[in-house]
Order: C-alpha cells, then sequence, then structure tokens
C-alpha cells in the first residue's frame, strides 16, 4: 500500500498496523543550506499544496530580510548594502507574484495533493537486497553493527534529505527506470563503495517499469490514485513547485521575468 498523510491531520499511518508515526517540520536542502537553519522558517508539516507553495514564498522573503538586515552591523561598503536592499526588495516581488499565483491558480488541492514520502533522492546503491532474491531488501552485517538493534533491518541509507511532499509531485518512476535513448547499450555502473569496482549489468528498463507500474495497479485504491497523478499532464502546479526550489535572491533574474511573464 501507498502511505499517505491526512489531510486533516499531519500523521502517516502504517498500512498493515494502527501505528501512527508524526511528520516533523519538512528536511528540504532549500529551507536549510545559505545560512537558513538558524531562521525561523515555516517547514511544515503542511496539509495542503497551497500551504506548501505559500510557505515556500514566505521562506524566500524572510532569508532576504535577514541578509538584508545582516548587514546593518557588518563591515561592509555602503554600495554592499545597497545591492543587499535591491536585492531584498526583488525578493518581495517575487514572493508577491508566487503568492498571487497560489491563490488564484484552480485545483491545487485535488484529489492527489495527499502528502507522501519522497524517496527519489535516495540512490539505487543505497538499497541492499538479498542475494538469492533480489526482491527482498535485507540489511547486511557491516548495517547492523552501525545501526541500532531495534533498528537492524532497516536496509535502505541516505535518508538524509528525505522529505513529504504532495503525491502529484512524488507520483513518478524512478530517474533510474526512465527508459534512455541508448536502451540497449545502458549500464548500471553502481558499486556498493566508492572503492570497490562497478557492476556492469544490461538495464531493462522497460520491463522494470512495466513491473513497477504492475506494482501500482495491484495496490488497489490507493495504487489507483497514484497512478493517476503518475499519468496526469504537467499543470500550473509543476511550474510553481520547480520556481519554489530555486533560491529567489540569488536567481532573482531568473524568477522574476518568469513569474511576470505567467
Amino acid at each position: 500500500s501507498l502511505p499517505a498523510m491526512r489531510k486533516s491531520n499531519p500523521k502517516a499511518e502504517h498500512p498493515s498496523s494502527s501505528l501512527v508515526y508524526p511528520l516533523g517540520p519538512l528536511a528540504h536542502p532549500i529551507f536549510y543550506t545559505s545560512d537558513r537553519a538558524p531562521l525561523t522558517l515555516p517547514r511544515g508539516p503542511f496539509h495542503s499544496t497551497r500551504a506548501y507553495l505559500l510557505a515556500c514564498a514566505q521562506r524566500e522573503r524572510i532569508a532576504a530580510r535577514a541578509l538584508s538586515e545582516s548587514s546593518a552591523t557588518a563591515d561592509v561598503s555602503d554600495t554592499y548594502r545597497h545591492e543587499l536592499e535591491e536585492g531584498r526588495l526583488r525578493v518581495e516581488r517575487i514572493a508577491g507574484l508566487i503568492g498571487e499565483l497560489v491563490r488564484g491558480c484552480p485545483g491545487l488541492d485535488d484529489e492527489e495533493t495527499g502528502f507522501v514520502l519522497d524517496i527519489h533522492d535516495i540512490p539505487l546503491k543505497s538499497v541492499v537486497v538479498r542475494e538469492e532474491d533480489p526482491s527482498q531488501i535485507v540489511c547486511t552485517a557491516i548495517w547492523s553493527d552501525i545501526l541500532a538493534n531495534r533498528l537492524s533491518k532497516v536496509a535502505i541509507t541516505d535518508w538524509q534529505c528525505v522529505a513529504t511532499r504532495p503525491l502529484w509531485r512524488v507520483a513518478r518512476p524512478p530517474g533510474w527506470l526512465v527508459p534512455s535513448l541508448s536502451e540497449a547499450s545502458e549500464v548500471d555502473m553502481t558499486a556498493a563503495d566508492p572503492g570497490s569496482p562497478a557492476i556492469a549489468a544490461p538495464l531493462d528498463t522497460k520491463r522494470l517499469l512495466s513491473a513497477f507500474t504492475q506494482a501500482i495497479v495491484d495496490a488497489g485504491a490507493d495504487g489507483a490514485t497514484f497512478l493517476r497523478a503518475m499519468n496526469a499532464e504537467e499543470d500550473m502546479r509543476h511550474t510553481l513547485d520547480a520556481i519554489a526550489e530555486y533560491d529567489a535572491f540569488y536567481d532573482s533574474f531568473l524568477l522574476l521575468p518568469t513569474l511576470e511573464s505567467m
């Protein structure tokens, strides 16, 4: 089954038990990099796509103000302070335009807006499987030594920046399942350790993608919702989400004309 967050309560339920797992703030780099970690930013968890996108606009506004205010006591030139203030004003304009577009965009919070765990940033090399049955995810002895006993069966690593996102954004095949133009020569060069030799094996991505889709179909009602979101065409919410990934202060030269043309 596909775990999702209830819109009325930001908690995720395990599909096969009565356990409820509370969700914390969004662990997404754009909320923490560029000296943003100490700032009081709206990091969620979020109940809707609209709330998430508005929080992203507010995130950029707060970060730009903090950067501009820091120059007041810093030993910098007046020219630099002026440039920071001009940058802040551009960010205010960008955040305002994002807010206008979000509030006026229909369909932001439809059936496919439940929040789910986005694991697309986890590389294939971080998934440890059983040698005799690759469909079974297991844990090797070295990970058992590292992890606490109660986590000894965890076999997927590199969860640092995994976050919850709207289903419509997450509903897509992992990158290594997307067929390439050079399908016949595509090889998996993933290695367990940087120093060990790479394992070259042909990737039959078409067959794997078919199996991936069938697993979604077999998930029942949750799978049907995922499949609809995966097959839907990109729309305004995808564009707004892509814009929300940028640092509005440093990328204002790109964002401002884009938003003003929408």
